[in-house]
């Protein structure tokens, strides 16, 4: 894990004012680096906009969020055509749910 100081002596902490995010000593910089897969998975939090994917879906509804989810993480993951036929599995059944 790496800081913008990279100081040898730094300690890095956790503050749970800020999601437990984890930050240097010596700098007080928050580290960017850091891997959460449970809460702050990097294929949700690395669009270059800066905005987490679920910021966006959960004001959507279900098939809808999850065809956006998996287009905005196609080229994060190991498999895009894979997410993309996903997205599209979605968008086929918010289309049939809406033409009944």
């Amino acid at each position: 894990m790496a800081c913008k100081c990279s100081d040898p002596t730094r300690v890095i902490k956790e503050d749970p004012g800020a999601d437990f995010k984890k930050y240097c000593n010596v700098c007080k910089e928050y580290i960017e680096d850091l891997h959460d897969p449970v809460n702050h998975p990097k294929h949700y939090t690395n669009h270059p906009s800066g905005v987490e994917c679920i910021t966006i879906t959960e004001h959507m509804g279900f098939n809808r969020g999850n065809c956006i989810k998996y287009v905005w993480r196609a080229d994060l993951k190991h498999d895009a055509i894979e997410d993309l036929k996903k997205a599209s599995w979605y968008l086929e059944r918010e289309i049939k749910r809406r033409a009944k």
